[in-house]
């Protein structure tokens, strides 16, 4: 993390995903960082690959707890597996599905208690509709802070469209320049 005395290990599989540009990377997660200033929840990663983004906000902040949701085997498994060699293991749960699914489970609705911070860095395509309906819905019943993180600003401006329009508020939005010399930027945006 640029600026943070925080060193963070990863193991990564050859069929998990991972930010290949880790300077890159860090400046990414250091920007997103210094925007939500939440310290005392629970966190939520939707997309959470192999553990990157969640691992590396528990490391440097002390949230309570971290629930992950990730539809590659593979990559859960690393992101575990990860959390452990970063003794972090006792604060973290995972569930290995499509989030638009998983979200719909009435059992899970016992593990969102104080989350405070949802973070969600999706596959490329879009943030799918059910997942939006479901950040509106858990809206409604606890206000929490939306890191949205996205390497595609033409389907995240259509997401954040949509949730801006059922109640979400900017609070912020930075772009990186992830890979110098080409038209890839990643973007991040708070909203609550």
């Amino acid at each position: 993390f640029s600026g943070y005395n925080t060193q963070i290990n990863f193991r990564v599989s050859p069929f998990s995903f991972f930010q290949t540009n880790t300077l890159g990377a860090q400046l990414l997660f250091s920007k997103a960082y210094e925007m939500l200033w939440t310290f005392d929840w629970n966190l939520m990663d939707l997309y959470c690959w192999t553990g990157t983004i969640g691992l590396s906000f528990m490391k440097i902040w002390d949230f309570k707890s971290l629930l992950w949701i990730e539809i590659s085997e593979s990559s859960i498994n690393d992101a575990f597996y990860n959390a452990k060699i970063n003794g972090l293991s006792d604060k973290v749960k995972f569930m290995c599905g499509k989030a638009e699914t998983l979200l719909s489970w009435e059992s899970l609705w016992d593990d969102l208690n104080n989350i405070g911070v949802i973070v969600v860095d999706p596959p490329r395509d879009w943030l799918h509709k059910n997942v939006m309906d479901f950040l509106i819905k858990f809206k409604e019943l606890k206000p929490f802070k939306l890191l949205y993180i996205s390497c595609n600003p033409v389907t995240m401006a259509r997401d954040v469209d949509y949730l801006l329009q059922n109640s979400f508020v900017l609070k912020g939005l930075k772009a990186v320049d992830m890979f110098p010399w080409t038209n890839h930027i990643e973007s991040i945006w708070i909203m609550q």
